[in-house]
């Protein structure tokens, strides 16, 4: 039995477990079958009762992981659940091609360097390389970054959320402020996602650490969807004369990234991100 940060013993939650458990065990079931399954055979593959697999089935059509099919109400793997697998593989996918190229980056830069795979909320860096003078926090892999704090955050409001959808995604709270250099004000964060869509790259000025800065460029997807983002990570006592250069190398590895994903010209479809807003 593990302990919480407190210290004290979490309590055991077999009930909970065991509902994750016929969760998994009943998406395997039906990802496997070629033919739709009755109910009755689904609540005989998971070993339950009819009744309680008729109550899981509805929970997963509700989320499009399984759909009913014809007059016998027999289900097969919904649309949501083709989905989830298709965001597995382009995540495994984007991370083999990037990798390559963040070990360049961080070499050409002498900076870390960190990838970011866009999730339903965000981004959340998803691989990192850390070059030998890099000096910076170490953020966690799977985290999603604030998105109006930080340049992947911003990266993913100024590619993937219609600006008509901004406030929307950001809720109806006053914007956090992380640090005293972070953007609170949403005028001039949209101004601030006008120029990123323009430039093709989103700054981070110390608004989610004091002293430490940050370079995003996108990566598409080969239907132009942002796919991601690639970080590089600068202390203060460097961004001014690194900036540029930075900025550069961090386009271009964008840029080869976005190729490996089957996109032809990172640049037009950084434009055509401009003429959608």
């Amino acid at each position: 039995m593990r302990k919480s940060r407190t210290g004290a013993k979490d309590l055991p939650n077999p009930e909970g477990a065991r509902t994750v458990g016929r969760v998994l065990r009943a998406l395997e079931l039906l990802a496997s079958q070629n033919e739709p399954l009755r109910l009755m055979e689904i609540a005989r593959g998971l070993d339950m009762p009819t009744s309680s697999a008729h109550v899981l089935l509805q929970q997963l059509i509700r989320y499009d992981y399984i759909s009913p099919v014809g007059q016998e109400r027999r289900y097969v793997a919904g649309p949501g659940l083709v989905l989830l697998g298709s965001r597995v593989r382009a995540g495994l996918q984007i991370v083999k091609a990037a990798r390559p190229v963040l070990e360049e980056l961080a070499a050409a830069t002498g900076e870390n360097v960190y990838l970011g795979i866009r999730q339903a909320r965000g981004i959340a860096y998803a691989d990192s390389v850390e070059a030998e003078s890099g000096v910076m926090a170490r953020f966690p892999l799977g985290s999603v970054r604030p998105p109006h704090a930080t340049s992947p955050g911003k990266v993913f409001l100024a590619f993937h959320v219609p600006p008509g959808q901004l406030d929307s995604v950001l809720g109806p709270e006053p914007l956090q402020a992380l640090t005293r250099y972070s953007t609170t004000d949403r005028v001039k964060l949209r101004r601030q996602l006008e120029q990123i869509r323009a430039r093709g790259y989103a700054l981070n000025e110390q608004e989610a650490v004091e002293g430490a800065f940050g370079i995003s460029t996108p990566i598409f997807d080969a239907d132009g969807f942002l796919a991601g983002c690639i970080t590089v990570g600068i202390p203060g006592v460097r961004f001014k004369s690194r900036r540029d250069m930075v900025i550069k190398k961090a386009v271009a590895a964008a840029t080869e990234v976005s190729r490996k994903m089957g996109v032809e010209n990172w640049g037009n479809v950084v434009r055509s991100f401009s003429k959608r807003a």
